[in-house]
């Protein structure tokens, strides 16, 4: 038997933005794309290398952005942790991060702790740009100050306001935080299928 437990999502309660976000960045970053390629079609003639060059280039950037915020729209639409009668697995698009129940030496709600960010990874996505106060999610590896690396699979701002975040250590260097919905209940899940 198998339970899927969706992330906590505060995002609409409080007017934060959401995933929406990622799909009005794709539309404005998919009309410049449109944009540089018309301009590089039309003075083709007229442009030297360099330029052409810049252009292709800014084309390119463009189409990664676009791509990269696409795959975060899919991956934090389909993330889930899935509860089966001997581990749990973090899954999502092009993710499966299996954990067994015995491999668990400490899981814990972090609904109370004070957590310091020492470093992030460079692909971690936690900060929105600076003119908007919460971020949507916090996704992939950073150091905390009292836990060293842990990985982020969670939707809620970790920082300022760290409800429902569950805390797992499997091992020194393979730890996790992730947000399910009705954290408590949802440790007493595990809990219950861990014995």
């Amino acid at each position: 038997m198998s339970t899927i437990i969706k992330p906590y999502n505060d995002d609409i309660a409080n007017n934060r933005p959401g995933v929406e976000l990622f799909v009005w960045r794709v539309a404005v970053l998919f009309i410049f794309l449109v944009l540089s390629i018309l301009l590089f079609i039309l003075q083709l003639d007229s442009m030297s290398f360099i330029k052409k060059t810049v252009t292709l280039s800014c084309s390119l950037v463009l189409l990664i952005m676009i791509f990269y915020h696409l795959y975060l729209i899919i991956f934090l639409k389909k993330l889930c942790y899935d509860i089966t009668a001997d581990s749990l697995t973090i899954q999502s698009f092009m993710l499966h991060d299996e954990i067994k129940f015995s491999d668990i030496k400490e899981m814990t709600s972090l609904a109370n702790e004070t957590l310091v960010l020492k470093k992030k990874n460079l692909f971690s996505y936690f900060r929105e740009a600076p003119q908007i106060v919460y971020p949507v999610a916090q996704l992939g590896t950073c150091s905390l100050e009292r836990f060293g690396a842990v990985k982020f699979y969670s939707f809620v701002d970790t920082f300022k306001e760290p409800k429902n975040l569950v805390f797992i250590r499997i091992a020194k260097n393979r730890q996790y935080a992730i947000s399910p919905i009705l954290a408590d209940e949802f440790l007493n899940l595990i809990n219950r299928a861990g014995k």
